[in-house]
This record gives C-alpha cells, sequence and structure tokens, in this order.
C-alpha cells in the first residue's frame, strides 16, 4: 500500500456556482479541505508530520517524525503498553512484545495520535 494523506487542500478562485435553490454561491479564493474518509482522525497540516509504516505492521515498524518526541503505545482500552523513547524515532521500532491488535501512538511533544495495528 502506498502512503494516502488524511487530507487534500485546494483553492479556487473566483469560481462562482449555482445551489439548488438557484441562488449564486461565490467561493471566492478560500481553501477547501477534502478529507481521506479511510482516516480515524483528522490532524492539522500545519503541525510536525509524523509518519508510521508499513501499517498494518508484523514484527517492527518505522516512526519517523520532524520533532523528538517520545511515543506512548496504548492499546484500545487507553492502556499504556509501551514507551518509545525519542532516539528510536527514526530507526525500525521492535514491536514483537505487542500482542496483534489495535494500538494508538501518543506522541508526548504534540499530544498527536497516530492509530497502529499489529498482525
Amino acid at each position: 500500500l502506498q502512503y494516502l494523506p488524511d487530507h487534500f487542500e485546494f483553492r479556487l478562485k473566483n469560481l462562482v456556482a449555482i445551489n439548488k435553490d438557484g441562488d449564486d454561491l461565490d467561493f471566492g479564493s478560500v481553501p477547501y479541505i477534502v478529507y481521506n474518509p479511510f482516516t480515524t482522525a483528522v490532524d492539522d497540516p500545519e503541525i510536525n508530520e509524523i509518519r508510521v509504516f508499513p501499517n498494518p505492521c508484523h514484527d517492527e515498524v518505522m516512526i519517523v517524525s520532524e520533532l523528538a518526541s517520545d511515543v506512548e503505545v496504548l492499546n484500545v482500552q487507553g492502556k499504556k503498553v509501551r514507551t518509545i523513547s525519542s532516539s528510536e524515532l527514526i530507526f525500525p521500532v521492535n514491536i514483537t512484545d505487542l500482542v496483534p491488535g489495535l494500538y494508538f501512538l501518543r506522541f508526548a511533544q504534540t499530544q498527536r495520535i497516530v492509530k497502529l495495528v499489529v498482525q
């Protein structure tokens, strides 16, 4: 699978449309964001980019973050099952100690959360 972004942003300039009642709708140059329907949460595109791959994973996962941050691994009940040191964030992280299932990675520095599926 290729990486799919969680959103696409585009701008329409001086575009006029008509609504169902026949009234003009002026879109101007306001940015419009279309969100990927397959994501579980929407992140602010201005905040630090985080990539987690492969996802789903088996025995190791690569976590790449622009900002060094420890990462808490949470199970679906929200219980912390592991902490990944920020020194590991650009290298493969061994996850063989995690049982298969759904996890959430919470980045301590930004409090962002990313879904991780372990097979």
